[in-house]
């Protein structure tokens, strides 16, 4: 009789083995049902008492985990070191534990867990700390309600809308890196937007008559009589252009550039990018392509002339005259005859 028994455990024990190394050999944190577990053909003759007993044997030794998803009963591997340090744990410990590992990466508050394991706050506490400790668990915060203490597994990252995603620093929006990134977005797309004004070719000195002078002045002037300012140079793309730089492309750029310290997703800089269109730093262009939308940035390339400082230079008529090279005195065009210098000094 006793060598039939141990004859039973032994064949027991090993059919526990060869049903744990098939789950392992899965994905990591994966799920496996009645069905999953019939299928790997371990079980002699499918049968059901068998599995029962060796799933039973398993969660005994710590190595599966029963979840319950879509209201069917599941279970989930769990590694053997793992295991090892779970027995170390006390009662309370380990069913608190459970019911943190089953919020996977939302995490649990403190209260709503209280309430579900149904213990005094003194135990819940004491076994919290506890766990936090030997690393089982970690507390993090929730950036939708920052005054609660959430806790989730130490071995797992918490989701985006736990943490805000990548614009959120310890629950705290980072400002300082949304700006520094929006700057070099809008410094990338001006740079697919406009063209660089050609620059005012003028012939080296010559003897001219201040006729012909102005003459040449008028002409150099001629094609940027609609800019509304002379600091502006930079020109719109021809009508029809449709090689603005889109979602997909930013977000490559951004990823392989290192401007930013995470790797960010398309519907991240989707984000960013609406808010710079509400800042008024971009608009969106449809170019009919099947990637989405277009941006290009607005007319503002140059700061406001209130808060533009400039030089003494920049801002006397030499600065941007373009028959500078013909002004000498003597000459058709010069300082002292300048009527521009006039309307400058308002004399």
């Amino acid at each position: 009789m006793a060598s039939s028994f141990n004859s039973a455990s032994s064949s027991s024990k090993e059919l526990q083995h060869a049903l744990y190394s098939r789950c392992a050999q899965g994905p990591a944190n994966a799920l496996y049902y009645q069905d999953d577990l019939l299928e790997f053909d371990v079980i002699p003759g499918n049968s059901i008492s068998t599995l029962l007993q060796c799933v039973q044997g398993l969660m005994n030794d710590g190595l599966l985990k029963v979840h319950t998803h879509d209201g069917l009963m599941a279970w989930k591997v769990v590694k053997p070191e793992d295991a090892a340090r779970e027995k170390s744990l006390s009662q309370e410990e380990t069913m608190i534990l459970s019911h943190i590992r089953d919020t996977q990466r939302e995490g649990i508050w403190t209260t709503t867990l209280r309430r579900r394991v149904n213990l005094h706050l003194s135990i819940v506490t004491r076994c919290l700390r506890t766990l936090e400790s030997k690393n089982f668990i970690k507390a993090i915060k929730n950036v939708k309600y920052p005054a609660r203490k959430i806790y989730i597994l130490a071995s797992l990252n918490p989701s985006e809308d736990v943490t805000g995603g990548p614009w959120f620093t310890d629950g705290e929006l980072d400002t300082n890196f949304i700006d520094y990134l929006a700057d070099w977005v809008q410094q990338y797309i001006t740079a697919r937007s406009w063209v660089q004004r050609p620059a005012i070719m003028v012939p080296k000195k010559a003897k001219m008559n201040k006729t012909d002078a102005e003459k040449a002045r008028a002409r150099a002037l001629e094609p940027y009589k609609h800019l509304s300012s002379s600091k502006e140079d930079l020109l719109p793309l021809p009508p029809g252009f449709r090689d603005y730089p889109e979602v997909k492309e930013l977000t490559k750029w951004i990823n392989k550039s290192g401007v930013a310290s995470v790797t960010l997703a398309e519907v991240d800089v989707t984000q960013l990018l609406d808010v710079m269109g509400y800042d008024g730093r971009i608009d969106k262009v449809f170019t009919g392509s099947l990637g989405g939308p277009g941006y290009r940035t607005r007319r503002q390339a140059h700061p406001k002339p209130e808060e533009y400082a400039g030089t003494g230079l920049t801002e006397s008529p030499c600065g941007v005259c373009p028959v500078f090279n013909l002004c000498e005195e003597g000459g058709p065009v010069s300082a002292s005859n300048c009527k521009y210098f006039e309307e400058w000094l308002d004399i």
